[in-house]
């Protein structure tokens, strides 16, 4: 009984965590499109759409992969939007956005998640490099959005959000020359903008190579290789210890591998 009552405050405040993420992600978005402080339309616009799809992707990731990597997205999405509200004009709606954050980053951090959210990575999932790139990809015409403070360099902003998005889609989504796209086209295509917007926006020019950079260096490693290669047909084995139950009961086998002994009709 005390079992199933922590599992059930567990998967509620797995939910309100996730609830508070979206809302967050909502909120912020809404405070740069009526008061977008010292950015840009354009800039504002791009900043806000990033903030949004990343805590998309961390409330679902909560919710349903239940995955370490959403939980520490959500901090990352946290801190982010306690920065913003250092930087955007007061008002209604930023208190709005600042009590969700927090409210967010204190449920993520806190113990009643255990239950619900794994707390290491899942075993034959993904490795850390083939989910951070696409994060990063979808991320940095966010970044490059909060640094960019010159007007006319709207066009290479654009530029880099429909490059990042469609690599990272392309990646995620394992399409043919999806590792070329990440170590080839996403590197060039981001070194080119940033030739580009220099010097008239030279924060962004820089934030966008280092961006760059790090991406190519995540998408050279081997190991986002082998999860290209993975997710196109080839098995992962472990030891059974190491699965979870769930995965033992669909397979019919024990802790032990044995095959389990079937129940009387």
């Amino acid at each position: 009984m005390k079992t199933s009552r922590a599992g059930r405050q567990s998967w509620r405040a797995t939910g309100a965590a996730a609830a508070l993420v979206m809302a967050s992600g909502l909120a912020w978005p809404a405070v740069l499109a009526v008061t977008p402080g010292t950015h840009t339309a354009t800039a504002s616009a791009v900043l806000g759409v990033c903030y949004l799809l990343l805590s998309t992707i961390a409330a679902v990731g909560l919710l349903v992969a239940r995955a370490l990597w959403a939980r520490r997205l959500g901090y990352l999405l946290a801190a982010a939007g306690l920065l913003l509200g250092l930087v955007l004009p007061i008002g209604l709606i930023w208190w709005c956005a600042l009590g969700f954050c927090t409210a967010a980053g204190i449920l993520l951090m806190g113990p009643l998640l255990g239950g619900q959210v794994r707390t290491r990575p899942l075993i034959g999932g993904p490795p850390t490099e083939a989910v951070v790139l696409p994060l990063l990809q979808v991320a940095s015409p966010g970044l490059v959005a909060a640094f960019s403070t010159a007007k006319g360099t709207d066009a290479n902003l654009l530029a880099l959000t429909g490059l990042s998005f469609v690599c990272a889609f392309w990646f995620s989504r394992t399409l043919s020359g999806a590792l070329w796209a990440a170590r080839l086209v996403y590197p060039v295509g981001t070194l080119t903008l940033a030739v580009l917007a220099f010097p008239r926006d030279l924060p962004a020019a820089i934030v966008t190579t280092i961006l760059g950079t790090v991406a190519a260096l995540i998408a050279f490693r081997p190991a986002t290789a082998r999860s290209v290669r993975q997710t196109r047909g080839r098995p992962v084995a472990f030891p059974p210890e190491l699965a979870p139950p769930e995965v033992l009961d669909a397979a019919g086998i024990d802790d032990d591998g044995r095959p389990q002994p079937s129940e009387p009709a």
